[in-house]
């Protein structure tokens, strides 16, 4: 980890990396007499820039978390507690990293759907404005998915979300809304490529289809003391 601040510019970034390897998995569900290989990475850079008395903030933010090259079981079900503890057949290797669940940054695809960043590197500029008790912002996120077999619809691209929130804070109380659209693309479409999601008596065939814009509108009440 490491940040450098130059008056109104600061830059920061951090990265993770898991090396290692497991002798014997044979013990877990699932597990054969094989050894598995730990190859995880992770990474995060900001650059922020404050204007105007230091009241606005124009951000952009750079992501990156390693993915594996299999699906979640049941296909589709991308959320992280779906992620399968160890690789699939043919595969001695580990590779998926995920950022810390409380790490948010949005309101829907990786907060809701995924439960956490994982196999994606994102983009994700941003602009803040505070003025007296009030403040205001938004950001654009462009996420991309660096393992494509691993998704739904075997593509590169998640999709862009744009966030945008609303609050007021004083003396211990802050109120908030936020609102969030997502606009998906092929990474997250369901094809019915093959028998599992063709619903040829497997029960997936509900899920076959392409995605759907999502919305979410959030309210925030903090009371400190």
């Amino acid at each position: 980890w490491g940040r450098l601040a130059f008056g109104d510019l600061e830059i920061e970034a951090e990265g993770v990396a898991v090396l290692g390897s497991i002798d014997d998995v044979s013990d877990l569900p699932g597990g054969e007499d094989d050894s598995i290989d730990l190859s995880q990475f992770g990474a995060v850079a900001r650059l922020s820039y404050w204007f105007l008395d230091r009241d606005m903030k124009l951000g952009v933010e750079l992501g990156y978390a390693s993915g594996d090259q299999w699906d979640n079981t049941p296909q589709g079900a991308i959320h992280e507690s779906n992620a399968p503890v160890l690789p699939g057949p043919g595969d001695t290797s580990l590779s998926a990293f995920f950022f810390d669940r409380d790490y948010n940054i949005d309101l829907i695809l990786f907060r809701e759907l995924f439960g956490a960043v994982t196999n994606a590197t994102y983009i994700k500029p941003s602009l803040d404005y505070q003025f007296s008790d009030f403040e205001i912002g938004g950001a654009g996120i462009l996420s991309f998915a660096n393992q494509p077999v691993s998704t739904p619809g075997n593509a590169s691209m998640y999709g862009f979300e744009l966030d945008a929130h609303f609050g007021y804070q004083n003396d211990g109380f802050f109120a908030g809304i936020a609102y969030g659209l997502l606009v998906p693309l092929a990474a997250l479409d369901h094809p019915g490529d093959n028998a599992l999601n063709g619903g040829s008596g497997f029960g997936y065939g509900s899920n076959i289809g392409d995605a759907d814009t999502a919305q979410t509108i959030q309210t925030r009440l903090v009371l400190q003391f």
